[in-house]
């Protein structure tokens, strides 16, 4: 959980640690309590948040990494993004219907 903090790692399960003990003592205060529960939930974010930065990137480059697999094989990109775009917006909400409509049949 809190592996992304600029926080010095040999502090960090520490601080998840006591913050867990904090929540889960009954003998805690509601504001210790509560203090410790923003705390866990802001490293969730936190994490959260970083985790998507990596995916954005990730996928960015895996995007490049195929345009130039296409761009090597004469593809033209633009050519299937365009018809990409054309086959959802002709099928009015077909490609999102469900295999198994509300009256129970199947497609």
């Amino acid at each position: 959980m809190a592996q992304r903090w600029p926080i010095p790692p040999e502090y960090r399960e520490a601080i998840i640690k006591r913050a867990i003990r904090c929540v889960a003592n009954p003998s805690s205060s509601e504001r210790e309590a509560n203090s410790a529960s923003k705390l866990l939930l802001a490293a969730e974010a936190q994490n959260q948040a970083d985790e998507h930065k990596v995916i954005d990137v990730r996928v960015a480059t895996r995007n490049d990494q195929l345009d130039a697999i296409a761009a090597d094989l004469g593809i033209e990109i633009g050519i299937i993004e365009d018809a990409a775009r054309q086959a959802d917006s002709g099928t009015g909400g077909a490609a999102e219907e469900s295999c198994f409509p509300a009256d129970g049949t199947r497609r």
